[in-house]
Order: structure tokens, then C-alpha cells, then sequence
């Protein structure tokens, strides 16, 4: 196929600077979010590997109600982009509305989960039973899910924006909250201000602060600005069958697909664990510190959401399917680069965790390298999701991300979990290693471009 030649996955410059002015806001939100936990990590971290480990069980909780979130605000945004394209903000305004209610009935379940059954899930997470561990997570659990309420509102509003190019305002707010974020970190943990030393449990507080800071400042933006995809309070229940219809229709199995990628992670860590409770504190340290540069997905999701969803509603198919293979081709060269600099940091962690045990430390290093070796394969799977995503082809984006997870990532690990006696690394590096055959299967469906779809014109999303 023609597209696959190598002048034609280069774009002109124009296409760099679109690129660049929608992700990089994105990217520099997701490293600031990054650098606050690793600021977390480094204030828990005086207080011991327990405390590390609770944050990070706690994490791998609200990570899995965090993405079934995502999942249908992501498929919102979609709709939002192609509407947009396709110059009708009625649609926007309905599909806005869908998006609102849908994630506050998906955050129900999980609040109930994290208010009322905490340590059956710190438990689950921990392999343990009682103890400090236990005691430190269950607290923390219970204030970090409350965080959830915000954190919804603030990834409706902030996914919208992002969908009509308006990548500054999410950035904005994320910068106040990080900087109340951290210095309420300090403030608990050292007393400032009058506050008292609260510990693992000011950390918590300090980030459900944070994230009403946000939602506040969100909400501020939204009442000012006149965006297209904005409508009355009184209006929240007004929505038609049709796009109701069709976006759970969408929506639901993406939502799905990532809570079911989200469990996954949260099992690998589980499988992980049974290696030893500083194992946990390792991949606490070296997944928080990764994310800083794990960044360039987001930034990358929402450069794809506007350069292939935006063209597909103007039904500018050719111009969608250019841009598409030229943002594989930029989002592999800038991998390489990432993947260098991932490999730097590890080096300098003996530097910031000076409290840390030396062998969670080691760890946490030999961790990182793996990463910076695999951040290509991550990179190039993670963006023909997003494409498939964008063209509303969700059947082939659930084969690629948590049917691959479920049938393959999974099985391969527990076995060698539970039938072996492989070290932890060696255990991590197998796990990490199947993402090459996926990234195989996963060029496979890309090539068959099921995702070329113009959403707004499918006969239930037509005007009446």
C-alpha cells in the first residue's frame, strides 16, 4: 500500500505544528500530574517502604475506576471532535450531556467499593490480611475515593475542551492543583501553616484538595467561555434516543475494555507481589517515575482524537488516513527518545530515595531500563489503539487492548507466577516481551483500516 512508503509517513511542517500545539499542553499536564507523585512518593518515602507500598495499592484501585471513566468520556470526545468537524454543536451539546451522566453512574459502584469494602480490596491487592500495610491503605483508600467525585467532573470538562482545540485551559487548571497538591503535601507532613503532621493520610487529603481545586477552576471556565459543546444545567437530562443509543453503544465497550485493561494491571501487580512486599515499593517508585514520560500517550491520544477524529466528521477520509500513519511514524521517532531518557532517570533514583531499601531500589532500576527498551513497542501499540479509537472501529480496539490482555498478558504471567520460581525482573521482562506480538497483530488490524468512518453520518446520528 502506497501510504506505507516512507515520504508519505513524514508530514510538511504544518503537520508538526499542529501535532505539537494539541499534545505538548497535554504532555506537560500528564508530567506535572507525574512529578506530584513522584513529590508523594519522596514525602511517603520518608516514612518507610509500607507506606510507599500503601499509596501504590491505593493507586492500583482508583486506577481501574479512574479509566472506566476515561473509557467513555474518550469515545465522548470522539464524538465531540467529529461534530465539531462536521459543524454541529447541538450534537456537541447532547453528546456533553451523555457523557456527564454516564460517567457519574459508572463512578457509583466504585465509590461503594472504596467507601464500604476497603479492605477486602487492600487486602486483594496486598496478599495480606492485617497489619500496617493493610491499616495505611484502608485509610487512604477510603479519602482517595472520595477524590473520585471531582476527578470525574474535572475529565468530562477537560476532555471537551481538548476535543475543540482548546488544550490550555485543562493545563491551567492542572498547574494550580498541582502546586496546592504538593505544597499540602509538605504542609501535613511537616506541619506548616498550622496543619497538623498527618503523614500517609495528609498525602490523601492533600490530593482530594487538589482535585476540587481543579474541578473548581474547571467549572469557573466552562461558565465563562461560550464553547460550542456547552449547554444549560436545566438542559442536563435532554438527550435523544438515538445518540444515546449509539454512544453506549460505542461507549460502553470501550468503557469496558478499559476497566478490563486497568484490572489487568492491577493483577500483574498482584502476580508481581508474591515475590516479596518490597517488590511493591519498587514498582511504586519506577511506575511513578516512568509516567513522567509515559506523557507522550496522552499527548499523543489527544493529537490523533483531533488529526484523524476532527477530518473523519468533515468526511475527509484521505486527509484522516494520511494523518494517521504519519502520527505512527512521529509518535515512533519521539519513543526513542523517551525510551534514552527513562533510561537516564533510572540511573539518578539512588539520588532521590535515599530512605528506600537498596534492593526495592535496584529494582526499581532494573524495572526502568526494561521499560526504556520496550517504550517503542508501547508507544506503536498504544497508538493504533488511539486510531481505532478515533474511527469508532471498537470491536478491533477490543481485540487489540484488553482482549490481548485478558487471553494473552495474563495467562502468559500467572503461569510463570505460580508454576515457577523465576525471579521478579525475570517474570516482568516475559510479561513485557508478548507486547511484541501484539504490536504485530495490531499493524495487522490497522492495515485493514475498518477505522476510515464518518460517524456523523451513520443514519441513527442523522438529524431529524
Amino acid at each position: 500500500m502506497g501510504v506505507f512508503m516512507i515520504r508519505n509517513l513524514i508530514g510538511d511542517k504544518a503537520f508538526y505544528q499542529k501535532v505539537l500545539a494539541v499534545a505538548i499542553p497535554m504532555m506537560l499536564q500528564q508530567m506535572l500530574g507525574s512529578f506530584v507523585s513522584i513529590v508523594d512518593n519522596l514525602i511517603v518515602g520518608q516514612v518507610g517502604d509500607s507506606a510507599v507500598a500503601a499509596i501504590a495499592l491505593v493507586n492500583r484501585y482508583f486506577m481501574i475506576s479512574f479509566f472506566a471513566i476515561i473509557g467513555f468520556t474518550s469515545i465522548a470526545g470522539v464524538f465531540i471532535a467529529q461534530y465539531a468537524g462536521a459543524k454541529n454543536p447541538s450534537k456537541m451539546q447532547e453528546t456533553f450531556r451523555i457523557s456527564f451522566l454516564t460517567s457519574g453512574v459508572l463512578a457509583i459502584p466504585f465509590l461503594i467499593g472504596g467507601l464500604f469494602f476497603s479492605k477486602e480490596i487492600v487486602s486483594f491487592f496486598s496478599n495480606q490480611t492485617s497489619g500496617p500495610l493493610v491499616d495505611e491503605g484502608i485509610r487512604v483508600l477510603r479519602i482517595i475515593t472520595v477524590s473520585l467525585i471531582p476527578t470525574a467532573i474535572s475529565v468530562n470538562i477537560a476532555n471537551a475542551m481538548r476535543a475543540v482545540y482548546d488544550t490550555k485551559k485543562p493545563l491551567i487548571a492542572s498547574l494550580v492543583a498541582i502546586v496546592v497538591n504538593v505544597t499540602l503535601d509538605f504542609s501535613f507532613l511537616y506541619g506548616w501553616f498550622f496543619l497538623p503532621k498527618w503523614g500517609v493520610i495528609g498525602v490523601a487529603i492533600a490530593t482530594l484538595m487538589a482535585r476540587i481545586v481543579e474541578m473548581t477552576i474547571l467549572v469557573t471556565f466552562l461558565i465563562r467561555k461560550d464553547y460550542q459543546f456547552k449547554s444549560k444545567l436545566s438542559e442536563s437530562f435532554k438527550v435523544t434516543g438515538d445518540l444515546a443509543f449509539t454512544m453506549i453503544k460505542k461507549g460502553l465497550p470501550l468503557t469496558l475494555n478499559e476497566i478490563v485493561w486497568a484490572s489487568g494491571m492491577s493483577l500483574l501487580w498482584k502476580f508481581y507481589a508474591t515475590r516479596g512486599e518490597s517488590v511493591l515499593t519498587s514498582f511504586a517508585i519506577s511506575s511513578t517515575t516512568s509516567d513522567i514520560f509515559f506523557s507522550l500517550f496522552s499527548g499523543m491520544a489527544v493529537a490523533t482524537t483531533i488529526m484523524v477524529a476532527h477530518n473523519l466528521g468533515a468526511n475527509e477520509l484521505d486527509t484522516a488516513r494520511k494523518n494517521a500513519y504519519q502520527l505512527i511514524f512521529f509518535s515512533a521517532m519521539m519513543s526513542f527518545v523517551f525510551g534514552g531518557l527513562i533510561y537516564l532517570t533510572s540511573l539518578a533514583l539512588p539520588l532521590l530515595y535515599t530512605k528506600v531499601t537498596p534492593s526495592s531500589l535496584a529494582l526499581s532500576q532494573h524495572i526502568l531500563q526494561v521499560m526504556a527498551f520496550f517504550f517503542v513497542i508501547y508507544m506503536l501499540n498504544v497508538e493504533c489503539f488511539f486510531i481505532l479509537r478515533a474511527g469508532g472501529a471498537i470491536r478491533q480496539a477490543l481485540i487489540l487492548d484488553s482482549g490481548y490482555m485478558l487471553f494473552i498478558n495474563l495467562p502468559t504471567v500467572a503461569f510463570f507466577t505460580y508454576f515457577t520460581n523465576l525471579p521478579v525482573l525475570t517474570l516482568y521482562l516475559i510479561g513485557q516481551s508478548v507486547d511484541i506480538i501484539k504490536l504485530i497483530i495490531a499493524f495487522s488490524i490497522l492495515r485493514q483500516e475498518n477505522w476510515v468512518n464518518n460517524l456523523t453520518v451513520s443514519p441513527t446520528l442523522k438529524e431529524a
